[in-house]
């Protein structure tokens, strides 16, 4: 009796190894076949996918990788661009002589302080456009509504520039009282 179940043991491994020989088999067959039906599609135009127009898309997409991270943003040592306590109007500031001609955006960072007032407008921004006729965006919201608040902020932004490299900043009401400093940081070509 333990002949026959050793018997038996050996058949169920010897089916169950071809078994498994037959189901790699087949894996390696469909895999040659879809490698080989992804290789030979056709291009947008008809034309057959090759090893050659392959390596052509793919040295173009190195180009073009290459060509979106070198020096599209560039740092700059900073510049300030403004600074002081009080409100100001809509000022202009010409970075031409800081950012290339044809740069799109200027980045900018402020650093901010203010303590009050304990009532009324407590909420001030410092805000960027292009010129006066684009849409005006925040570098800075600050606020300070309560006795003996003390609050101090620093952000950075990107924003766009006029084709002359100049834009324009504001300091709204209330202003901040601890003081602020607008630094030009950087430009994006």
């Amino acid at each position: 009796m333990d002949k026959s179940l050793l018997k038996i043991k050996k058949l169920f491994f010897f089916l169950s190894s071809r078994f498994l020989y037959f189901v790699f088999g087949v894996i390696i067959a469909i895999s040659i076949y879809a490698v080989q039906a992804a290789w030979n599609t056709t291009v947008t135009d008809g034309t057959p996918l090759t090893p050659a127009l392959w390596n052509d898309l793919v040295a173009k997409v190195a180009e073009l990788d290459a060509a979106a991270t070198s020096d599209h943003v560039v740092f700059i040592n900073p510049v300030i661009v403004g600074s002081g306590g009080a409100a100001i109007a809509w000022t202009s500031f010409n970075a031409s002589s800081y950012i290339p001609a044809g740069a799109s955006a200027v980045i900018l960072e402020v650093e901010a302080a203010m303590s009050g007032p304990d009532g009324g407008d407590v909420d001030a921004h410092i805000k960027v456009r292009k010129d006066g006729t684009s849409s005006a965006y925040v570098l800075l919201r600050g606020r300070a509504a309560s006795s003996g608040d003390n609050a101090a902020w620093s952000s950075q932004g990107t924003f766009p520039v006029a084709p002359t490299g100049s834009f324009q900043y504001t300091v709204e009401s209330p202003g901040f009282n601890g003081g602020y400093t607008v630094r030009l940081v950087g430009y994006v070509k």
